[in-house]
């Protein structure tokens, strides 16, 4: 369509206003006034899969799905990760993994157990303020297809013999040497093995065997009251980066009624500039993940109807087919 736009998003609610903001301006407060962040989680695939994450039930994404996870900051030891159903074996491979703590994030992509699903992690831009180089707060992942490279001695089938798991060697053959166990369980005894290198070399960014190099983990530093909000994508892409080449920031602001005298009840106001060569979408999703509404952005400026919303904290997307572009958490009261 190569009419979406640039650099600002307004978003206001009428009659509405935002909680109490930490040091980076974002409202990082649900409605019990509780301290939150929030995953944004997309399906970019064909297919479907079913998601599964700690301490949250399972959920079935089907192509284009997206939903928001809010958590309570610090909540560490976590992981997702995703799978064919009816798959043999082990069903989840490919893991996103992080531990959220003070001032301090850590997170990676481990192909450890073996590969099943391409993703990646990266935290928000503008939902923190950075004190780490320019080569931390980064993209970990694997977004590149490995089944056609898999060798035969790892492939799991599903019954109807289509391949959908490249298992790792330590997964498949239960060896110490491989699974950096026993006398191997230090960094001096184990080290990279063919096996491991086949996914080192195609998904450099992500965990190949338990000992591997500090490219593999990112560390996020940051300063303020809390640390940032991120992204996990599940979709095959090019390159290691996040896939916005057009990244516009967002802003929360009041708008009283005598500017909105021409619209009725809660909406969502809406406005941008520049390009984007696809249709791109502004979604409100509640802190339990559930899409309340969703509204095309074709001009320059728009409405979104909020007749249904009651009290309380909500993320704002703004994607396009292939791309998360921006998010914002916004409140109704």
């Amino acid at each position: 369509m190569g009419k979406i736009f640039y650099i600002l998003l307004l978003l206001a609610f009428f009659s509405g206003s935002v909680f109490s903001q930490d040091a980076t301006g974002w409202p990082h407060k649900n409605a019990a006034g509780q301290t939150v962040r929030h995953l944004i989680i997309m399906n970019h695939m064909n297919t479907s899969f079913t998601f599964q994450m700690s301490g949250y039930a399972n959920r079935m994404m089907n192509p284009g799905d997206s939903f928001v996870v809010e958590h309570a900051d610090g909540y560490t030891g976590a992981r997702c990760s995703g799978y064919y159903p009816g798959t043999p074996n082990m069903g989840s491979l490919s893991l996103a993994e992080w531990t959220m703590g003070n001032h301090d994030d850590w997170y990676d992509v481990s192909l450890v157990d073996g590969y099943n699903l391409p993703v990646r992690m990266f935290p928000v831009t503008g939902t923190f303020t950075t004190t780490t180089t320019p080569y931390m707060c980064d993209t970990v992942g694997c977004t590149r297809d490995l089944l056609p490279n898999c060798p035969p001695e790892l492939q799991m089938k599903n019954a109807q013999g289509t391949l959908v798991q490249c298992l790792s060697a330590c997964a498949k053959f239960h060896a110490d040497s491989f699974c950096c166990a026993g006398y191997y369980n230090v960094p001096q005894t184990c080290h990279a093995t063919s096996y491991s290198k086949l996914f080192k070399d195609a998904c450099p960014w992500a965990y190949s065997y338990a000992y591997d190099d500090n490219a593999s983990l990112d560390q996020c530093t940051y300063s303020g009251a809390i640390g940032p909000d991120y992204v996990i994508e599940f979709g095959y892409f090019n390159d290691k980066g996040s896939s916005v080449a057009w990244k516009p920031s967002v802003t929360i602001s009041s708008i009283g009624s005598d500017a909105m005298t021409n619209v009725k009840g809660k909406v969502l106001k809406y406005s941008v500039t520049g390009t984007h060569s696809s249709r791109v979408w502004l979604g409100l999703y509640s802190c339990s993940g559930q899409l309340i509404a969703q509204s095309e952005v074709t001009g320059s400026s728009g409405t979104m109807s909020l007749a249904a919303v009651t009290k309380g904290a909500y993320v704002a997307v703004l994607k396009s087919g292939r791309e998360f572009l921006a998010q914002r958490t916004v409140a109704v009261k």
